[in-house]
């Protein structure tokens, strides 16, 4: 490929890795995911035992290992700790801009690459999960991955090149099962599929390198399956049947939503560039020389692949945010391709200004109708940055307007990617070290304050997820098992503590601290702290009324001695 290929695919992931990892280092763990795809590997890399995923001790099949194995191996090099945890996922947005790029690059032209890599990176939704451990993010990149080198391929004459992209694709979509599943396939073929019925007589498919494609494919996803099932005879049922059949056609995991659930996603998950979108949707239907007749298979095969995860995800009767993540991508390509024809073809950028302009006007009073939902101390907690978020949202506004009548989309784009970056610099501070789900804050209080004496964590009613993580052990829980009921169901596990072994431990010489969860955990301890002091001896003034630790509002916290009696 021509030198510039390389020096910007160089620029693209550099960049777009260091605006994932901003404030990586000092942002603590979230839960529950972060904390759980972060105790996994860690369990992996401190047991070397890495064909069986295990949540806290416990066997843990929800997903297949490549995240785990990846992380493991990250902690085994650098430890565990925020900065090293992010960077796969930093790593795994900055490749799938490259896709962006490579794929854009290779059906349309530079400048259109380019932006389209720009685009991706920027969008919302792409852009905060590029920054969260989780596996939506390195499976969407993957599964990207095997369809941009599909489709580049297939627009290549038969040859060593479309046989090499066949070879990508195939591992690219190997390592997507790896990831999250079956899935994968069921995307990949979905798309391919239908692009091939509508496009079949413009296409050559053939040949496709089948056999070679299959065995790669199988060379890489088979060993793992087979080796976790030779382990754990009760692996097949609960992955195949629970985790996908199930999760798809029933509510079994309470993630109902409505059939329309992604729609608002997809808007708001391409902030700030759906105006963009619509603006290019409706230039193409009023003028048809804005895609090319060359492209039209092309521009086929991209609105495919934003349209078949969004119906399949839709009609699925377990719903999160993160399923549509790889529709972004494509979608992000056309944003670019009509910004790109607009401007090969001299046309107005009045539409595409006043766009921009509304869609932050849109966003603006779509806060004004929900900002009573924000929970109070949240509120008082963000303030501030919410208010600068305000200011930059209303200068996105007005900003781009003088540009009405003057300069074009050029000076708009930039404005606007301006101003996104600094939004999203502010997104990112606000959560800096006030994340009032982790334990984080919490746990380093104890360690400060109860000193060195062997003390005994637990989490009471409710999994905290990064719990183990910070602590760099396994935390017994009492009540509460949740995802790792099924666990606990396959063999017996020290983690699993009775309310009537807790209270045994409480009330004993051991220093105990025990982490609730909100109010209803807070009310539960003490409730119960009320009526098991009638049957227990009190061995210390502190069992009768417990060092209470409270600072964050979700995680009220109990141990059985103060400071000041331990360091007596």
């Amino acid at each position: 490929m021509q030198s510039p290929f390389l020096k910007d695919s160089l620029a693209i992931v550099i960049f777009s890795f260091l605006i994932f990892y901003i404030g990586a280092p000092q942002r603590p763990f979230s839960t529950p995911d972060e904390g759980r795809y972060m105790e996994i590997p860690r369990e992996m890399a401190a047991n070397n035992s890495f064909i069986t995923p295990r949540l806290n001790g416990v066997k843990y099949f929800e997903k297949p290992p490549l995240l785990y194995w990846l992380q493991a191996g990250i902690i085994k090099v650098f430890g565990v700790n925020e900065w090293s945890g992010r960077i796969i996922p930093a790593l795994a947005g900055a490749l799938g801009a490259f896709f962006a790029y490579f794929l854009a690059f290779n059906l349309f032209n530079r400048s259109t690459a380019l932006l389209a890599a720009v685009i991706l990176s920027t969008s919302a939704l792409y852009f905060i999960l590029s920054h969260i451990i989780i596996t939506d993010g390195l499976f969407s990149t993957l599964v990207n991955g095997a369809l941009s080198f599909f489709i580049v391929g297939v627009n290549k004459p038969p040859g060593a090149y479309r046989k090499k992209m066949a070879v990508l694709a195939s591992a690219c979509l190997a390592f997507a099962v790896l990831t999250k599943g079956l899935v994968a396939c069921i995307l990949f073929s979905g798309i391919s599929l239908f692009w091939f019925m509508i496009c079949r007589k413009k296409i050559k498919l053939l040949p496709l390198h089948i056999f070679l494609s299959l065995s790669i494919f199988l060379l890489i996803v088979m060993p793992w399956h087979i080796l976790v099932q030779l382990k754990n005879p009760e692996f097949f049922d609960f992955y195949f049947i629970k985790e996908h059949f199930q999760r798809f056609t029933t509510t079994t995991h309470n993630r109902y939503q409505p059939f329309y659930f992604f729609l608002p996603v997809i808007i708001f998950g391409l902030f700030p560039w759906f105006g963009a979108l619509v603006t290019g949707l409706i230039r193409s239907l009023l003028n048809k020389s804005l895609i090319k007749n060359d492209h039209k298979c092309t521009i086929v095969f991209l609105g495919v692949w934003g349209i078949f995860p969004t119906l399949f995800f839709s009609i699925s009767s377990s719903k999160l945010i993160t399923y549509v993540l790889p529709v972004i991508t494509p979608l992000s390509i056309l944003i670019a391709y009509t910004i790109q024809r607009t401007k090969d073809l001299n046309l107005s950028f009045k539409p595409d200004v006043l766009s921009y302009s509304i869609f932050f006007i849109c966003v603006l009073i779509f806060y004004e109708f929900k900002k009573s939902d924000i929970p109070i101390n949240d509120f008082l907690e963000y303030r501030d940055k919410i208010q600068f978020l305000k200011i930059l949202f209303w200068l996105s506004v007005l900003l781009p307007l003088p540009l009405y009548k003057l300069k074009g989309s050029k000076t708009t784009f930039y404005i606007i990617l301006t101003l996104t970056l600094l939004q999203y610099s502010v997104m990112v501070w606000a959560t800096l070290y006030n994340d009032s789900s982790s334990v984080k804050s919490t746990y380093e209080h104890i360690e400060k304050n109860l000193g060195a004496h062997k003390k005994q964590l637990i989490s009471y009613y409710h999994y905290h997820q990064d719990l183990p993580v910070y602590a760099q052990k396994l935390i017994p829980i009492v009540g509460g098992l949740g995802e790792m009921e099924f666990g606990h169901q396959q063999e017996q596990h020290p983690t699993k503590l009775s309310d009537a072994d807790f209270w045994q431990l409480w009330f004993s010489e051991q220093y105990v601290c025990a982490f609730a969860w909100k109010q209803q955990g807070y009310n539960q301890f003490k409730k119960s702290l009320a009526l098991k002091q009638r049957h227990f001896k009190l061995l210390r003034d502190g069992q009768r009324k417990p060092y209470e630790i409270r600072i964050k509002t979700k995680i009220p916290t109990f141990c059985n001695a103060s400071p000041l009696e331990i360091h007596s």
